[in-house]
């Protein structure tokens, strides 16, 4: 049976702010409070909510452009 090499880039790329935004918008249909959402590769948190008593901290990565043509072996 043959090896396929197939390149396999990311369906799904997103920005670091892209990512904050959509976070940001899960947590604010949940009802969470959102404190800070950061651009632009600010520095602290990238996105800073508060739920039911909770302080919720999230620290995000965008779609890493190195491996957007890694193989996938078939």
């Amino acid at each position: 049976m043959p090896i396929l090499m197939v390149r396999c880039p990311d369906p799904f790329v997103m920005t670091e702010n892209e990512v904050n935004l959509a976070v940001a918008s899960f947590l604010k249909g949940k009802k969470a409070n959102i404190l800070r959402i950061a651009v632009d590769r600010e520095q602290g948190f990238d996105v800073h909510a508060e739920i039911l008593g909770y302080s919720l901290i999230v620290e995000s990565k965008g779609s890493m452009k190195n491996n957007q043509n890694e193989l996938l072996l078939i």
